[in-house]
């Protein structure tokens, strides 16, 4: 099975944190931030299947 799309939601009132967490251990980059929502992807880097190449260029250009 290829993985062709990826989205998973977390739900936290500690937006921030949460998100340099991921970002700090696990390599993901920001799409999109404000003070409710982060929107995160994994690193080109990585080689994952849900990668910068993979968004559309109108999501990568928020942030």
């Amino acid at each position: 099975m290829k993985i062709e799309s990826c989205y998973p939601v977390i739900m936290t009132d500690r937006v921030a944190e949460t998100a340099a967490f991921w970002q700090t251990h696990l390599g993901f980059d920001v799409v999109f931030q404000a003070d409710w929502y982060v929107h995160l992807i994994p690193s080109p880097m990585d080689g994952h299947p849900c990668a910068h190449d993979r968004m559309p260029m109108d999501m990568m250009s928020h942030g």
